[in-house]
């Protein structure tokens, strides 16, 4: 599965949302989690789509930002198992 191919009744399974209420707010954190991977790694988002293992961090970044929905955040640590698979294709190196 590509990122692309991801559709929003996946995203809501993953962060257990059961309604239509977060339908758009979830749109906006798709595609902030797409920005976050491409500049993390340095991956244009034509070669990011291309990588099936980057699912994982799509859908981990978009919990992430749907479970801290505040200003104020007690953890501002990125999910390590996401970070790892990032970083397999990491082109940034600064």
């Amino acid at each position: 599965m590509k990122i692309s191919e991801v559709k929003l009744s996946l995203i809501k399974d993953h962060c257990g949302i059961s309604d239509s209420d977060s339908d758009e707010l979830l749109e906006v954190y798709k595609a902030a989690a797409i920005k976050q991977i491409i500049d993390y790694t340095g991956l244009s988002a034509e070669e990011a789509d291309k990588l099936p293992d980057l699912v994982y961090p799509f859908l981990a970044i978009i919990g992430d930002m749907y479970n801290s929905r505040t200003m104020i955040v007690d953890n501002d640590k990125l999910n390590p198992m996401a970070v790892q698979i990032m970083n397999l294709h990491c082109r940034n190196f600064l």
